[in-house]
């Protein structure tokens, strides 16, 4: 892998080791408009997986008050790796949107931050809401949780756990101001598009999903593996979009493991691929398929890719390596092609794979800070990093 410069970053640590604190996925920003609050989630524990129904904590950090954290209400739908889907609410300032567990089913809910009053929102758990119109995509939870532990919610069953490949389960639209919920897809639908498909004993499954810039089409994956339980390694991916009333149904890559990814525009999508050409990241085109290799050789190590907001820069990270399992935490100039490692953090072991803490790091509205979480320290935290300086120039 070609080598990096070598910027170590000051980080600063914005909560309290007096409990575990994360924010959890890197495809969403905690900070709000202001800058001023940050959105997180607090635990008393980090050595094992919820117990279903276990309560979380949700609060905000005040960053104009010695990054002071007030807990503000409680959620018990959440995982390690991408907690409660807690983030701000596009058009609705100083109010976020979590997922909840109502009896026997996953739900939503919203938050008012300045008052710390929650209310019903749907009855429905919400994986991405858009940020130009008033919707939102989701999925089954319960299907996630037993098909790839981690990324769902403990304690409610799959309705569909018998079913290999169901027709009655899917990818979902969601009208935020009417509540109307319509299926774009189904698993069965799309597994027998495209070319290479899940064989009848396969098992299949959605997750994850986010819509591009304008709100206009769906990206997902489609996955599968052999057997009643995937677990975590062993399965394929395909890369798909859709659009909005179910048309259109494109398959991007497939034959080859997909990762993580993020939009670049409406037209073009980043994403960590394990290609036959070398693994690493490729600029996909979303009506044509074409993958054109970004970093050449910089890049041989999946990560979490994040755009600024400015589109100039990305933000990447990497899995822990080397003696010390030490995650890099890195950005990338796209019109020059510059990689500089900012930062190296110690991963603390843990027994299961859904419980390890990633750096999913992200960036503030301004393009000017990072947050990460981490557990360099011995617990799991959330931290920041200036890197002004650096992109000024860009």
């Amino acid at each position: 892998m070609r080598s990096h410069e070598q910027i170590p970053c000051q980080t600063v640590r914005v909560t309290d080791e007096t409990a575990h604190h994360y924010f959890g996925y890197y495809d969403k920003t905690p900070w709000d408009e202001s800058g001023r609050l940050m959105l997180g989630m607090e635990a008393r524990f980090m050595d094992r997986n919820p117990i279903g129904g276990e309560p979380l904590t949700l609060g905000v950090i005040d960053t104009d008050q010695g990054n002071a954290w007030r807990p503000l209400a409680q959620s018990r739908a959440w995982n390690w790796q991408q907690g409660c889907m807690l983030r701000w609410l596009p058009s609705r300032p100083g109010k976020a949107v979590f997922n909840d567990r109502h009896a026997d089913r996953y739900v939503s809910r919203i938050l008012d931050v300045r008052s710390g009053t929650c209310e019903p929102f749907l009855d429905r758990a919400l994986y991405d809401v858009c940020e130009t119109n008033p919707l939102a995509a989701t999925l089954s939870f319960e299907r996630i949780t037993d098909c790839r532990p981690g990324y769902g919610y403990f304690g409610l069953d799959d309705p569909n756990a018998d079913k290999l490949q169901p027709e009655d389960d899917g990818l979902y639209l969601v009208d935020l101001s009417s509540g109307e919920v319509s299926m774009l897809v189904s698993i069965r639908g799309a597994t027998v598009a495209g070319d290479v498909q899940p064989g009848p004993a396969d098992r299949a499954w959605f997750n994850p999903i986010k819509f591009n810039p304008s709100g206009t089409r769906i990206l997902f994956f489609h996955r599968w593996a052999a057997g009643a339980c995937p677990g975590h390694v062993g399965f394929q991916t395909r890369v798909m979009t859709i659009g909005l009333e179910g048309q259109d149904l494109r398959c991007l890559s497939e034959g080859c493991r997909a990762s993580h990814f993020d939009w670049l525009d409406d037209e073009h999508l980043l994403i960590f691929l394990y290609h036959p050409d070398g693994d690493g990241y490729y600029l996909i085109n979303e009506r044509t398929g074409e993958k054109t290799p970004v970093g050449e050789d910089a890049f041989g190590l999946d990560g979490h890719c994040l755009y600024r907001p400015q589109k100039d820069w990305f933000l990447t990270d990497t899995y822990p390596q080397g003696e010390r399992g030490e995650q890099v935490l890195m950005l990338y100039e796209c019109g020059t092609g510059r990689c500089i490692d900012i930062g190296r953090f110690a991963a603390m072991d843990v027994p299961d794979p859904s419980m390890r803490c990633d750096l999913h790091s992200r960036w503030d509205r301004a393009g000017r800070q990072i947050c990460f979480d981490s557990t360099h320290e011995g617990s799991r935290q959330m931290y920041c990093v200036n890197v002004a300086e650096i992109v000024a120039g860009s």
